[in-house]
């Protein structure tokens, strides 16, 4: 886990969260996950590329930004 200035409680559990919202038999077709920076959790829906013109990288629409109470 990143050592970050953010309680490690609150970071696995919004992790599990992520984890858990997609059944396994769906992750090639969606995916949610948390990026984790020192001051905050950037909660994403990502998606496989749609088009070849696109890349071969996945999609990414931001959700919530979680941040430190400071």
């Amino acid at each position: 886990m990143v050592a970050s200035g953010l309680p490690d409680l609150d970071v696995a559990r919004v992790l599990r969260c992520c984890a858990s919202r997609v059944p396994e038999q769906l992750r090639e077709q969606i995916r949610v996950e948390c990026g984790i920076t020192p001051r905050h959790l950037r909660i994403c829906e990502c998606r496989p590329p749609w088009r070849e013109d696109v890349g071969p990288e996945w999609t990414r629409f931001p959700i919530a930004r979680l941040g430190a109470p400071w």
